[in-house]
């Protein structure tokens, strides 16, 4: 299973809560989406060899079982502008990072 954005493997209460906050930042035409919610044990293990045994970037230091996401306890949120994600906080997107962590 690669990336999963399906709010139903979530907690309930977080599932409400990222409902709640993707509203507000459309109504504020923040280009946020879910970029990944639950990991199976399997995808937190691919995630944590990047870097060390895989080619990459290190992107996580959770092997699998200590990362929230395989609780349904964890959300990772991205900038998606013109349909390409984003991490970049330059451009002035710092703004809408800074807005994302007053939300959350």
């Amino acid at each position: 299973m690669g990336r999963n954005t399906d709010l139903a493997f979530l907690h309930p209460e977080l599932r409400l809560r990222i409902q709640d906050l993707l509203e507000t930042l459309q109504q504020e035409s923040i280009p946020f989406q879910l970029f990944e919610g639950f990991r199976t044990p399997e995808r937190q293990a691919e995630l944590f060899s990047r870097g060390r045994t895989e080619r990459g970037d290190i992107v996580t230091d959770a092997t699998a079982w200590q990362s929230y996401h395989q609780y349904g306890a964890a959300a990772d949120f991205v900038l998606n502008i013109d349909g390409q994600w984003s991490w970049s906080t330059e451009k002035g997107l710092k703004a809408h990072w800074k807005r994302l962590h007053e939300l959350g």
